[in-house]
């Protein structure tokens, strides 16, 4: 059940791995839609490994916040699916709590074979998640290979909008808000 298959996103044809965990379908890698947003450092290369930076306003794709569960925010998801809510983020961990992870969400999510250690994980799920860094507001980037950070689609304020990150030392999913003008990876979740 927990194998990934794939999907094609229509717009530009990149095919991508998708899991279930749950009763939730997710993207098994992160969104490298190239309408907007970055690579890391510039290099297409890290693009096709861990996927595109967007700010949270590049995300929404022009759309409102919601703490809606599902959010109903497509954003700059493919069609079909749309950008996970805060709330639809803690379904997520949840029941990764409910299933024998309580303080090691982090670690079931994390790709087992990273391109940088010490990101060890054991991907259970087969989420596959990489520490693919962000950018900051001034245009440099930071944190590649130990930092996976993706946006929700629910604002915490007019300027801030909530996160999860995955941190290689440790084991948890954790919850913050930030900028908006800040550079996350993105994970679609599907409709």
């Amino acid at each position: 059940e927990n194998q990934p298959s794939t999907f094609t996103d229509p717009r530009d044809g990149r095919t991508y791995k998708m899991v279930k965990i749950g009763s939730q379908y997710w993207m098994a890698e992160n969104l490298n839609y190239a309408s907007t947003g970055w690579c890391y450092d510039d290099i297409t290369e890290n693009c096709n490994i861990y996927g595109r930076l967007y700010t949270w306003e590049q995300a929404m794709a022009g759309q409102a916040s919601s703490s809606l569960n599902p959010s109903g925010v497509q954003g700059i998801c493919p069609p079909g699916w749309h950008l996970p809510s805060d709330n639809e983020w803690s379904q997520l961990t949840d029941w990764l709590e409910a299933n024998g992870h309580s303080y090691s969400q982090g670690t079931a999510l994390k790709a087992s074979s990273a391109h940088s250690p010490p990101w060890i994980g054991t991907d259970n799920y087969g989420f596959s998640a990489l520490p693919g860094g962000y950018r900051f507001t001034d245009g440099s980037f930071d944190y590649l290979g130990s930092l996976g950070v993706w946006w929700s689609a629910t604002e915490a304020s007019s300027t801030n909008a909530w996160y999860r990150y995955l941190d290689s030392i440790d084991d948890g999913v954790n919850r913050h808000n930030h900028s908006n003008d800040y550079g996350f990876s993105v994970r679609c979740i599907r409709d």
